[in-house]
């Protein structure tokens, strides 16, 4: 496979790279800024570097979008503004420039360039206030979508005119809604306002510092490379029943518990939980836990099992850490 990612040097799509790479994929990372120094000697510092081509590109530009498409196969579209409220006030034209405006042009890049089938990393912000409201996981087809921010109704969109398109273009576009992301890869790039709890209690516990978290906060965290796992069979699947599919990793689980297996796993890192009127330290984005996402439609159709146990990928996020140095 030639596969390009757009927005390829940001945390989902680094962790993408590495599994394209891993399965002897050609993979051209597209992005407004190159990857940092540290990924690329990652990579290089495995033999992979070879299999990596970097485009500098604006999504926003549509002859830009076009040229950094050109000679590829499939197209994963994780270009996005990760808005939270202040932006969203203060500069909406922003996120709806990027994640609408900027996905039809690589679309249409995709088409140009004749590829084979376009992923479009989703949100489960796609479903908004829905995942407040009493129920089991959230489905495909059975759960509407009430999205109640900018980011989560431009998703929405970009699902819409995947689909519409691949209608009236008979192209093959499929979207993917992703659960709560962490794990290797994330840091803050000036384009995601909401940094997973699991990083910003990381940054502080590796710094030297106390995370201090203001409840458990459960949700189906998935791991970030877990949905690159999820992503990679997507791109690989002959066929595909289905033009949307939840990513997640099935089972609900709290922030606390991974921090809780960081500091197991690594002595001298320490956390707790913040006492009687205490302010935390850490942002877990809201008071109340969202429904989780049925990832069954993935499973059955694709075999893939996203579940990674907390002490896992805590060990496996330490080992990432001390082999891409300075990145967190």
């Amino acid at each position: 496979m030639q596969v390009a990612i757009a927005g390829g040097g940001g945390f989902v799509g680094l962790a993408i790279a590495e599994a394209l790479i891993a399965e002897k994929a050609q993979v051209r990372l597209v992005d407004i800024t190159p990857p940092p120094e540290a990924a690329l000697r990652y990579l290089g510092e495995r033999g992979l570097l070879g299999a990596v081509e970097v485009q500098v590109a604006d999504v926003t530009n549509t002859a830009a979008a076009k040229h950094a498409l050109a000679g590829v196969d499939r197209v994963v579209c994780a270009a996005a503004v990760t808005s939270a409220a202040e932006r969203e006030r203060e500069t909406p034209r922003q996120t709806l420039n990027v994640n609408v405006l900027g996905f039809t042009n690589l679309l249409e890049g995709a088409r140009a360039a004749g590829a084979k089938r376009i992923v479009n990393l989703s949100s489960a912000s796609a479903y908004g206030s829905s995942g407040f409201e009493p129920g089991g996981p959230m489905t495909e087809d059975g759960t509407w979508p009430k999205p109640d921010t900018l980011y989560g109704v431009t998703k929405l969109a970009s699902e819409g005119i995947g689909a519409r398109l691949a209608s009236l273009w008979d192209a093959d576009i499929v979207s993917v809604r992703l659960s709560g992301v962490f794990g290797p890869w994330e840091r803050d790039t000036g384009r995601r306002d909401t940094l997973s709890p699991h990083l910003q209690a990381a940054a502080l516990m590796l710094g030297g510092a106390t995370a201090v978290l203001p409840r458990a906060c459960t949700r189906d965290w998935t791991d970030s490379r877990a949905v690159a796992r999820a992503v990679v069979a997507v791109l690989a699947a002959k066929s595909l029943a289905h033009p949307l599919y939840n990513v997640s990793c099935g089972q609900e689980w709290t922030v606390a518990d991974w921090v809780q297996a960081l500091a197991a796993a690594r002595p001298g890192l320490s956390w707790r939980m913040a006492e009687g009127g205490e302010a935390a330290n850490v942002d877990v984005h809201g008071s109340i836990d969202r429904r989780p996402l049925s990832c069954e439609r993935l499973k059955q159709e694709l075999g893939v099992d996203l579940w990674v146990a907390p002490d896992a990928s805590a060990r496996a996020f330490l080992d990432w850490h001390d082999q891409v140095p300075g990145y967190v």
